[in-house]
């Protein structure tokens, strides 16, 4: 992630928004925690139900960029990438920049760059990420379906069935 965060000088006093999905939160309140940034940063989390309708996602980023019109943010930082499309056509408010990884989607983004993405998926075709914060804030239940992605990946638990959300936040969460 360090590639991603550089843009943010430390000891800046200046005032900062963040968008990003609900999913990202405990990685990023600890980050920003750890460089010493919380005071500088007001996060504005959205909903992981989002992820399955890329158009909504747009509206909701849409209408939250509005309400940072006029506010004084130095930037609006959102911790997206094109994620289908949901970033295309954002217009920062008038007194901000508007900075959006230049990356697919969040796995680049957790990987530390597209390059990096690729390289893994080079090596590891096929691979599914599942990051921490997706496992704790899925709803119980498939939790690939959760994610909009439908239930052919074939991920199962020691006794051939499906995992629940709820069995993997047992083995990777709590």
């Amino acid at each position: 992630l360090p590639a991603l965060w550089g843009f943010v000088q430390y000891g800046e006093t200046v005032m900062y928004k963040r968008g990003a999905c609900e999913v990202r939160r405990a990685e990023t309140e600890y980050l920003l925690k750890k460089m010493g940034l919380a005071d500088s940063h007001e996060c504005d989390w959205l909903e992981m139900g989002l992820h399955s309708d890329p158009k909504a996602r747009g509206a909701e980023l849409k209408k939250r960029l509005a309400a940072c019109d006029g506010k004084g943010y130095e930037a609006v930082l959102l911790m997206y990438g094109l994620c289908s499309h949901a970033t295309a056509g954002l217009v920062p408010p008038s007194d901000s920049v508007l900075v959006v990884p230049r990356v697919h989607d969040c796995i680049s983004v957790y990987l530390g760059s597209a390059r990096r993405y690729l390289e893994e998926h080079a090596a590891e075709a096929g691979t599914y990420w599942f990051s921490r914060g997706f496992i704790a804030a899925a709803p119980d239940g498939d939790i690939l379906a959760s994610g909009g992605l439908g239930s052919g990946l074939g991920i199962e638990g020691g006794d051939g069935g499906r995992l629940s959300a709820a069995a993997m936040r047992a083995q990777f969460v709590e």
